[in-house]
């Protein structure tokens, strides 16, 4: 077996075991979609629709929660490196919630793989809520699974690592997010993925909060 898929199974086991056992835990489902539109070289629309399930939370059980419709805008503004503005939608049962998105990526390609850095603002806000600051920093990491680069029929592996910090009237929220995720490059316009989110809260408070998901993506390219 290569160092590469071996390394791509133990992250899984890791993420799997590191939270097993904990209180405060969640595990659910996050299947989304993703559809990218090139108006030119340098403009690109993003529509994103994900909903979220937990299957369980002290007991097995399905509970749908919500679902989150996105819409970004993406200026390139440099070989590596794009802009977006975008606008969040979260429908959650009778009430509705609303997110402002302001993001900067820089990605870094390396020898067989690739680096990507994202910095991101939200602004999120309801009509039963107050509005929340969110400041967040992610790095993530891609490479083929079988070759150099990543080619039509091809397996690839991705991880990302997140910090977000939460400011609003509530006391300062510390979270984490680790993200590791199998992929398949069916053809230049569609790919799949399938992985693990794992979301650790309230890293600050005495109670910290562990939620698990399981992540099924399309990518759709148009």
């Amino acid at each position: 077996m290569s160092t590469k898929k071996q390394i791509t199974i133990l992250l899984f086991f890791l993420s799997c075991s590191f939270v097993k056992g904990q209180t405060n835990f969640r595990f659910g489902l996050l299947p989304n979609c993703n559809l990218n539109y090139s108006i030119t070289d340098d403009w690109q629309l993003n529509f994103k629709l994900e909903s979220r399930a937990i299957l369980y939370q002290n007991n097995w059980d399905f509970n749908y929660r919500l679902t989150d419709a996105s819409f970004l805008i993406t200026k390139r503004i440099g070989a590596f490196s794009k802009v977006n503005f975008g606008y969040l939608h979260r429908f959650t049962g009778g009430s509705f919630v609303n997110r402002t998105i302001q993001q900067l990526t820089i990605v870094t390609p390396l020898t067989q793989t690739r680096l990507a850095h994202r910095f991101a603002l939200d602004q999120t806000f309801g009509s039963n809520s107050p509005l929340v600051f969110r400041l967040r920093y992610r790095a993530g990491l891609e490479f083929s699974l079988q070759g150099e680069e990543i080619n039509n029929h091809e397996g690839y592996f991705k991880i990302t690592s997140e910090v977000l910090n939460h400011f609003s009237v509530q006391p300062y929220l510390l979270e984490i997010r680790l993200t590791p995720s199998l992929g398949y490059l069916i053809s230049a316009h569609h790919k799949v993925e399938l992985g693990l989110d794992y979301r650790l809260a309230d890293l600050i408070n005495n109670s910290p909060k562990h939620d698990l998901w399981t992540c099924i993506r399309w990518y759709i390219k148009v």
